[in-house]
């Protein structure tokens, strides 16, 4: 694949956590994970715990040298993102189940949080992936260590099974990193971040979090009134302002026939999807700010695509989209205001009872204690 040299934005995380100081992020996470590795393969229960815990404060301490509160949320969410991708290229190209110390790991940096720094911290690993030139140096050095590692064992592996590791790894990293010729300069190409999946990937150690969603629906626009009894996976990847905005979106556009997909961790799944009784995708749904060739993509398979979009940068990552999305007919953009989605993300619980009035567009969202108002503004393609 032929990397594109178009120039990208001034990454907007650098004014937290310098390129020097991501970079050194990125080698740390490395680090980490084959420390963590080692732990789960090699050590006894006792001594795993002990090498997790050491493992847990010296990034901890790392972490809370940045500048501020802002910085110190960044610098752990660049590390456990770090990780994330480590234990998901491993896992992959491997066949893991599981790696215990890394998800013990992964699961200890964010228990010591109090509500307010696990708010910062959600914000900021969000952000991490809603644009590919946000922490830009980050990911270049990340995606290095990726490759390389991955290229090297799987010339090294000694088995009759080599092929099939070199193409799981080759696989893998041409997932995370499209590395071409002059990618690894740090700012000189643009780099595939995708979908919060692709950019984030899954914390593959860690088992989703199931959430209960008893909601009432009274949609006037579109004269459909009921109720649905719902189940949404929360990967730990997810934060729960996304995982608000997909139910959200099941609101907005409710049938019987309509379902949650893996979308957060699965390329060829939406978020939600209707089909027909012969499997035909009539409408194919995703939240965020996904990549355009990934637009393009469920605008082929689908009869009806819609994109309903949020988070930080929406306007840029808009007008980068844009005109690769024109030509498609059946796709329609919306986008929530950054206030709204984050207001909409205080009502999750675990146990939900939500009811949802929709009138000209406009959507009250209420538990019976708050109320969420919000209007998606349609984006014209």
């Amino acid at each position: 694949m032929q990397a594109s040299t178009e120039p990208l934005p001034p990454d907007p995380l650098a004014r937290l956590v310098d390129a020097e100081t991501q970079r050194h992020a990125a080698r740390l996470a490395e680090e980490c994970f084959a420390r963590a590795f080692r732990l789960s393969v090699a050590e006894a229960e006792a001594a795993r715990v002990h090498g997790v815990d050491q493992l847990q404060a010296d990034l901890a301490a790392w972490a809370a040298r940045g500048v501020d509160d802002d910085a110190r949320a960044l610098r752990l969410a660049l590390l456990v993102s770090g990780l994330d991708q480590w234990g998901l290229a491993w896992s992959r190209a491997f066949g893991l189940v599981a790696i215990p110390a890394l998800s013990a790991l992964l699961g200890a940096l964010r228990s010591g949080l109090d509500a307010q720094a696990d708010a910062r911290f959600s914000r900021h690993f969000e952000a991490i992936g809603a644009a590919e030139y946000n922490a830009i140096d980050f990911k270049v050095e990340l995606r290095r260590g990726l490759h390389l590692a991955l290229w090297h064992s799987s010339i090294a592996s000694p088995n009759r099974d080599a092929g099939a590791v070199r193409r799981a790894g080759a696989r893998t990293a041409g997932r995370i990193a499209r590395l071409g010729d002059g990618a690894l300069r740090p700012r000189g190409a643009r780099l595939a971040a995708g979908r919060p999946c692709a950019a984030a990937g899954a914390l593959m150690a860690l088992r989703a979090t199931v959430f209960k969603a008893d909601i009432q629906i009274a949609d006037m626009d579109r004269h459909h009134y009921a109720d649905y009894s719902l189940t949404l996976a929360r990967h730990p990847s997810e934060t729960d302002e996304r995982m608000m905005v997909r139910l959200l979106a099941f609101a907005l556009f409710a049938d019987p026939q309509l379902a949650f997909g893996k979308g957060l961790c699965a390329e060829d799944e939406a978020d939600l999807w209707q089909k027909d009784l012969t499997g035909v995708i009539e409408r194919w749904i995703d939240v965020g700010q996904p990549e355009d060739k990934w637009v393009r993509k469920a605008c082929g398979r689908a009869r009806e695509v819609v994109v309903l979009a949020y988070g930080r940068a929406l306007e840029v990552w808009w007008s980068g989209v844009r005109g690769r999305l024109e030509r498609h007919d059946n796709l329609r953009v919306f986008a929530l205001e950054r206030e709204a989605s984050a207001e909409l993300a205080r009502l999750a619980e675990r146990s939900m009872r939500l009811q949802f009035t929709i009138q000209d567009g406009h959507v009250l969202v209420t538990n019976g204690r708050e109320t969420v108002s919000l209007e998606p503004r349609r984006l014209e393609v």
